[in-house]
């Protein structure tokens, strides 16, 4: 398997064998977990038991490439339109526990980690 293939998602959903990338602050911004936290069967459980899951915490899981939506066949189309619609973003790098598996990270660097902690759960 090459290294592409075990790229993170860091957009990903409240399910067993995803990973607790954060959770998510007051003011609407991540607050990162590291190292992360595996997500069992108990986990997602009682995370369904309040709000949402993804209105409060982040998960990441692997890439799935093709069988996402945002995959263009190369790359994740999801970091590059935030990148376009979000002009702010932190000027330091967030402690992130899956930066150096990282879908967004190996596609578009430093920027893509700066506007992450912005990000909601959108796939």
């Amino acid at each position: 398997m090459d290294a592409d293939e075990d790229r993170a998602c860091p957009s990903g959903r409240c399910r067993e064998g995803a990973v607790l990338l954060g959770i998510m602050k007051a003011d609407g911004t991540l607050g990162y977990l590291s190292p992360v936290l595996p997500v069992d069967r108990e986990f997602v459980a009682r995370a369904e038991e309040g709000r949402a899951p993804d209105a409060r915490f982040r998960f990441a899981e692997p890439c799935i490439r093709g069988g996402c939506g945002y995959w263009t066949g190369s790359a994740c189309s999801l970091i590059d339109s935030l990148l376009e619609e979000t002009t702010d973003g932190e000027d330091r790098l967030p402690r992130c526990g899956i930066r150096r598996a990282c879908r967004w990270f190996h596609q578009r660097g430093p920027q893509a980690c700066q506007i992450c902690p912005l990000v909601t759960r959108t796939s």
